[in-house]
């Protein structure tokens, strides 16, 4: 067999394999890491394509002496013993040696060359030895590697246990021809076609063509034609009996009949060692040269040609994943900016909102101050008018009266402001704080529905910016304590978060609202007392002087002297006090409301943060994006220009040993 159109068909391979692996880097560059590695895998199987040959025939038809010709020296022994346990497979090695490959382990044990004869002999005789014998075989495969230049380029050559053997071996033979892409049916010239091997034929031929493919691409050789032609002087009857056969078998007729030689093997195999015999032998050179064509151009080509399919699907897909992941890039890209502008639209609208709510409740904290501060004037009035009385009449002065009228006046107006700034203080630590409540809880309820709104505007705004829901819980609060919360602790941290959470924790807004009326109460009682008692002695003098003049019941006028300067000169003062205590109301809800401003400016600007910060990653990413979109286009050029290689490689394969590659 010539190794010339062999070795141009390995280069081919060589060369696909080059581009595959040439592509499968150009992708997996580019992180398409599986279709990298299924081109990989492909180009390693395009290097190691094999072409599987086959020699079949009955014992002794000359199938070692075949296989020593074509590889052109004497390896296999001739004359094999009939019982053979495995089937021997040929292919090529840097030296030769003989492998075989243990049945359990998968191992591949180098033994020998000597010991070939003995590893292919069964002993056994009947049909039930030999079964038990090859069941307990220790090894499954047989292989003799040579340094020849047929293996070389790709050429596997099995030989078989002969047809007349037993029936185990036979199956063994019968299970290795789906896998050949080419068998040659051994038939001896002296004793053609024999019974065994017409039975063979006829019941192959018989089975569904996928049972029986391995006819479609088999050669017959009929061996020791040398011998009919001493016998006979010519081949002709010869060819009748076999073409007429073939013919009958009709998956083999007139179109099978260049596959038909006789041969001599064992001259072609002296003419090529050099000794007495034809390097021709007979039909020798025909055949070898049939079959390499056969090879090349018919089980070659398609497995060329499918290779380059599978290769042009496997760019094709990188290709679109190329495509995808550039249209996937912009996509995201897009969709990034429109979050972001989204984002910003809806920041902007939710500040107007928490603008408009501190607004409402800056102009609901006046009327909650004059409210408040009527409410003071009118309890206080409501005091002194009923309560001071009684209260005075329960205290008990010991001194005479007569004796020390100063004392005594000093003592009822002392008592007087006593009483009522212990009223004043008791209000403003319980009232004012009970007010805020409500007012708190009716601003909630009035704004109910752009608190939730807020709510939900900032928990989208976050979620298009990649931020984690900004609400770590649903604790059970109002609105209001929800906004400073979120503000405090999730969105704003840092120093500005430690202040916010420590002064600005709902109970502690209450209590220092609270906190800041009771003192502004009590400064403003404090002027009050302090000048009040003056006022009320001297008034209280003077009416004592007129009672003792009238000598009538001294300390009970005094008593009712000191009521009466205090009901009626009180009430004007209680007004001058609910002023500064509505102007103190205004102040803090004032304040309260900023806070709320700043509390949801907090959160947006936190946001704006992101906003600022996705926008400034994504410029930057911008330029890589390009690189990357630069890259991909790169390669898909790439692919396709191998592609439209590949594509003309399978139009001019259609001519045998014609398709090339890039």
């Amino acid at each position: 067999m010539t190794s010339t159109t062999l070795s141009d068909f390995k280069a081919r391979q060589e060369q696909l394999a080059a581009s595959l692996e040439g592509a499968a880097d150009l992708i997996g560059q580019l992180g398409q890491v599986q279709l990298a590695d299924q081109l990989r895998t492909q180009a390693s199987q395009a290097r190691q394509f094999t072409f599987r040959v086959g020699i079949i025939g009955e014992f002794s038809s000359g199938k070692s002496t075949l296989l020593n010709a074509l590889l052109g020296q004497e390896l296999l022994p001739a004359k094999m013993p009939p019982c053979t346990a495995l089937p021997v497979s040929i292919r090529y090695g840097e030296r030769t040696r003989l492998v075989v490959r243990h049945k359990n382990t998968g191992v591949e044990e180098e033994q020998p060359f000597e010991k070939l004869r003995e590893l292919v002999s069964l002993k056994g005789e009947t049909e039930e030895e030999v079964f038990r014998e090859r069941q307990a075989l220790p090894i499954e495969s047989i292989t003799l590697e040579v340094p020849l230049e047929l293996c070389r380029n790709g050429v596997v050559l099995l030989d078989s246990p002969g047809l007349n053997e037993a029936q185990a071996r036979t199956e063994l033979t019968l299970s290795l021809l789906p896998t050949l892409d080419a068998a040659i049916m051994l038939l001896r010239a002296t004793s053609l076609l024999s019974q065994t091997e017409r039975s063979f034929l006829e019941e192959e031929a018989r089975k569904a063509p996928a049972d029986r493919r391995w006819m479609d691409h088999a050669f017959v050789a009929v061996n020791f034609a040398d011998v009919a032609l001493q016998d006979n002087g010519n081949l002709t009857e010869l060819r009748q009996r076999l073409d007429k056969f073939c013919d009958d078998l009709s998956v083999w007729r007139d179109a099978h009949r260049s596959r038909r030689h006789f041969i001599d093997a064992r001259s072609a195999l002296l003419g090529r060692l050099g000794r007495r015999g034809s390097s021709d032998g007979v039909e020798f050179a025909r055949f070898e040269s049939a079959l390499s064509d056969f090879l090349v151009h018919e089980r070659g080509e398609a497995g060329l040609r499918s290779q380059l399919v599978a290769a042009l699907g496997r760019t094709q897909q990188a290709d679109a994943a190329l495509t995808a992941e550039t249209m996937s890039m912009e996509r995201q890209a897009e969709a990034l900016a429109a979050d972001v502008a989204q984002a910003r639209a809806i920041l902007q609208r939710e500040r107007e909102r928490i603008q408009r709510m501190a607004a409402a409740m800056r102009q609901m904290g006046q009327r909650f101050g004059r409210e408040l501060s009527n409410e003071f004037i009118a309890t206080a009035n409501e005091w002194i008018q009923k309560d001071l009385p009684g209260y005075l009449e329960s205290l008990v002065y010991q001194e005479h009266i007569l004796v020390r009228v100063d004392p005594a006046i000093k003592w009822y107006a002392r008592h007087a402001m006593q009483w009522f700034e212990a009223r004043v203080q008791h209000w403003a630590n319980t009232v004012p704080a009970e007010r805020l409540q409500e007012f708190i809880t009716g601003f909630e309820q009035s704004f109910r529905d752009d608190f939730r709104a807020l709510r939900q505007n900032l928990r989208g705004a976050a979620g298009q910016l990649g931020l984690p829901d900004f609400e770590a819980d649903d604790k059970d609060e109002g609105a209001i304590a929800w906004m400073l919360r979120s503000a405090a602790g999730f969105l704003v941290g840092g120093p500005l978060g430690i202040a916010v959470a420590s002064v600005m924790g709902w109970q502690g807004i209450l209590t220092n609202l609270g906190i800041n009326f009771g003192l502004a109460l009590a400064a403003a009682m404090l002027g009050f007392s302090v000048t009040g008692i003056g006022w009320v002695v001297i008034a209280a003098a003077v009416g004592a002087a007129q009672i003792f003049l009238g000598q009538d019941g001294i300390k009970e006028r005094l008593r009712e002297k000191v009521v009466s300067e205090v009901q009626s000169r009180v009430p004007a003062k209680l007004t001058e006090i609910g002023q500064k205590l509505t102007g103190k109301a205004e102040e803090q809800i004032t304040e309260l409301a900023e806070k709320i401003l700043g509390a949801g400016e907090a959160m947006i600007a936190q946001l704006e943060d992101t906003a600022r910060v996705a926008e400034q990653n994504a410029q930057a990413n911008e330029e890589t994006r390009r690189e990357r979109a630069r890259a991909l286009a790169a390669a898909q050029e790439e692919l396709r220009r191998l592609r439209a290689h590949w594509e003309a490689s399978l139009v001019s394969s259609s001519a045998p040993g014609q398709a090339r590659l890039p």
